[in-house]
């Protein structure tokens, strides 16, 4: 990203004195916040561009999520089966359980039985945990406004392919929409300003 250098106006007030110094800041995005997705696939879309104002949980960029959208369908299906399979596991556990009360099945076919329903009970938290993982893939597919800002910068084009394996790449850069800090050194053996003027003294310039 590119800042901008500038020079304040930075007035110390120290009883009836006052004196002025002119000091070179940098002057840079207040809470700057770097987003990305986790998905490796192509860019589809992009929805906004640098200076534009968003609101939190709009939609700044997707991927192309289709396969994760299977992967989510599978595993709806399969979290039903198990919990079909584990209901049957449940009423052939209370079955054998009367049995056994009953003396007509020994303790060792019980606990065969109840431990066939603990898998199924096992089956089914596994699939539920799959199921949340895969919203979660999916929900990361996309990038949102964390909060309500602009846009400094966007770096991805649709159909750009995105690659996560090494490392996540920055996507979208956005900060507080009106907020701005100047960042400048200060000589130790000089009072604190008591206030600093944010004016431009001369011209602004670019650094990299």
């Amino acid at each position: 990203m590119r800042r901008l250098t500038m020079l304040l106006l930075a007035a110390l007030h120290a009883g009836a004195a006052c004196a002025d110094r002119v000091v070179e800041a940098i002057l840079d995005w207040e809470g700057l916040t770097r987003l990305s997705v986790l998905a490796e696939a192509p860019v589809t879309r992009v929805t906004v561009g640098p200076g534009e104002v968003v609101a939190v949980g709009q939609v700044l960029l997707e991927t192309d999520a289709r396969l994760l959208e299977a992967k989510l369908s599978a595993a709806r299906a399969n979290l039903e089966e198990a919990r079909v399979r584990l209901a049957e596991a449940e009423r052939e556990h209370r079955r054998n359980q009367e049995l056994y009360d009953r003396t007509v099945l020994s303790e060792r076919d019980l606990q065969l039985a109840e431990a066939e329903w603990r898998a199924a009970l096992n089956r089914v938290e596994a699939a539920k945990a799959e199921v949340v993982a895969q919203e979660r893939a999916l929900a990361w597919s996309r990038i949102r406004a964390p909060f309500d800002g602009r846009i400094v910068a966007v770096y991805a084009r649709p159909g750009e392919m995105i690659q996560t394996a090494c490392q996540v790449p920055v996507l979208v850069e956005m900060a507080a929409a009106d907020a701005m800090a100047a960042v400048f050194d200060w000589p130790q053996d000089r009072p604190t300003p008591g206030s600093v003027k944010g004016v431009f003294l001369g011209r602004a310039r670019e650094a990299a």
